[in-house]
């Protein structure tokens, strides 16, 4: 994974490449678990989405089918252009400087966005843009997961964004969210899943599914969460929250 997303992601052929990963049948089965799992955290909730690195757009059509209103977001002008070329409306911008006034959205979500970046403006700004008790769902990676272990064992170069989930919580407390819910997916590397077809495919996702039914999830490759905007709460008083709600609630 590159060193410099924001840049690589703006190559033209990375830019094909990523409209072509989800349509293999691993690709299109791993694009379904992610887009079940954010539909299963929104839980039906409407309103104004925006979609934080909206990249080519496949996540607006289910979102939009469930009653959402959505806007894409990205810094690479080229995603933008595919986006746009599906009829999604589309803006330019950073996560990190997001061009929308306070209190615009009701709904922002981040898939496949925080594994890249460590700034906690990521999280201010969706804060900023959000009304109060909007909702904020995005996906992370689990620095508990075997897979980084088996990139360590095997010399493999990892240059993702790995926090803890305690990490998670406080930058989500010093943004004025409230922890509300997370869930675990992909105990097996989605390589499994991208070189897969068929029968094999099938039986890939039957065991993932079965470990994630135990305590293994906690080794799960990726976590999704949902947060919502505090109504006053101190940074302080979330952050304690957070702790405790990320105790009761796996």
């Amino acid at each position: 994974m590159p060193k410099d997303p924001i840049n690589y992601y703006r190559q033209e052929d990375v830019i094909q490449q990523y409209e072509k990963k989800f349509t293999s049948p691993g690709g299109s089965l791993v694009n379904q678990i992610e887009i079940e799992t954010i539909a299963s955290l929104l839980n039906g909730q409407t309103g104004l989405c925006l979609d934080i690195g909206v990249g080519t757009g496949r996540m607006v059509p289910p979102l939009s089918s469930q009653g959402l209103k959505v806007i894409g977001l990205d810094i690479s002008k080229g995603m933008l252009r595919i986006a746009k070329s599906k009829g999604i409306p589309v803006v330019y911008g950073d996560a990190r400087r997001i061009p929308f006034k306070d209190e615009t959205f009701d709904v922002a979500i981040a898939s496949r966005v925080l594994i890249h970046l460590s700034d906690p403006a990521c999280y201010r700004e969706a804060s900023r843009v959000l009304r109060k008790s909007g909702t904020f769902v995005f996906d992370t990676l689990n620095k508990k997961s075997l897979r980084w272990l088996y990139a360590f064992l095997s010399n493999r170069i990892v240059s993702h964004n790995l926090e803890s989930e305690a990490k998670t919580l406080q930058k989500l407390a010093e943004a004025g969210f409230s922890f509300e819910k997370k869930i675990y997916r992909f105990f097996l590397p989605q390589l499994f899943y991208s070189k897969s077809g068929g029968m094999v495919l099938e039986m890939v996702n039957k065991i993932d599914k079965f470990i994630l039914r135990s305590r293994l999830k906690y080794l799960a490759g990726s976590i999704f969460w949902k947060a919502k905007k505090s109504r006053g709460n101190s940074r302080i008083t979330a952050h304690i929250w957070n702790i405790i709600n990320a105790v009761r609630l796996p």
